[in-house]
């Protein structure tokens, strides 16, 4: 009986369901089927985002944050002081990438000519303190007024200048990291920027070409380059670190050299006054010692 009555239930609401669908207007039916269908796909395409970062998170040996429970909002970075109203970080991912402490985030805020911009960034800690230095590429058509405060550094490479807009705090510190093996390197990254300030390293990308890998090996690559970066600093861009001159190495060691054979060869030959008067005074010795010119024999023992 518990089946029939199964089958009679499921009847009856079909019949029911019929009635319905008969005293509902046909637009009314078509709107409840694409508000129904609408939030289907969202709940799906939510289910598979949050699927997505799990699972980036777990394959990159990271843990997932509860909202910014590090304040990265308030970091004084020059891209996260961007947009005063309306801006927020989620999807917050946490902890270390091959020896090195990183958080992954989303940001986004409301531009004044876009509407709202969102950004998927990288942040690192750096081994010193580095001035403030922010390297972008032009294609992310940032605003004027939301490029912040810091000097616009003139670089002597056109090509760089056209595709990158470098501002710096340290015109000087930016001159000498930008040298010619660190800009190719940057062209290389399909459109990266950078920014470091203090023990602070972020590498980000707009949120549609979100690749978390490659934000993270960007960053942990220039955090190596800005380990030794206290020898290059200073230097124009594109030149060479000073070596030692062969020609003034050889010309010391060949001063050494002459020094130490002058002290170890005999004295100068005599001239020939002295010659004479020292053969003189031999003939003298001689004559008083009885002709002979070497020493005297010695007295023999008594028998």
């Amino acid at each position: 009986m518990r089946g029939w009555g199964l089958v009679i239930g499921l009847l009856a609401a079909v019949t029911v369901l019929a009635l319905a669908l008969k005293a509902v207007p046909p637009g009314v039916l078509v709107v409840g089927a694409l508000a129904a269908g609408g939030y289907g796909a969202y709940r799906f395409s939510r289910r598979k985002k949050a699927a997505k970062e799990n699972l980036e998170g777990r394959a990159l040996g990271l843990q997932a944050a509860d909202g910014d429970l590090f304040g990265l909002a308030g970091l004084p970075l020059e891209l996260l002081s961007r947009g005063p109203e309306g801006r927020g970080v989620d999807h917050v991912l946490w902890g270390s990438w091959e020896a090195v402490d990183v958080r992954l985030f989303d940001f986004r805020y409301t531009s004044g000519d876009d509407g709202d911009r969102r950004f998927t960034c990288a942040l690192l800690a750096l081994e010193r303190d580095v001035p403030p230095v922010v390297v972008e590429p032009k294609i992310f058509f940032t605003p004027l007024a939301e490029r912040g405060q810091l000097s616009v550094v003139e670089v002597d490479d056109q090509a760089f200048g056209e595709a990158f807009d470098v501002r710096a705090g340290d015109p000087t510190f930016a001159t000498g990291l930008l040298d010619d093996d660190t800009k190719q390197w940057m062209e290389r990254r399909n459109g990266i920027a950078f920014e470091v300030n203090g023990r602070m390293l972020l590498t980000y990308m707009p949120w549609d070409r979100r690749d978390l890998l490659a934000l993270l090996e960007a960053g942990v690559d220039l955090g190596r380059r800005l380990a030794v970066e206290p020898v290059r600093q200073g230097r124009a861009a594109g030149s060479k670190r000073p070596t030692a001159s062969k020609g003034s190495a050889g010309s010391g060691s060949s001063k050494k050299a002459a020094s130490s054979t002058k002290r170890a060869s005999p004295g100068k030959a005599a001239s020939p006054g002295k010659a004479a008067a020292r053969g003189k005074a031999t003939v003298k010795r001689t004559r008083a010692s009885g002709g002979h010119s070497g020493p005297r024999p010695a007295p023999e023992a008594p028998v």
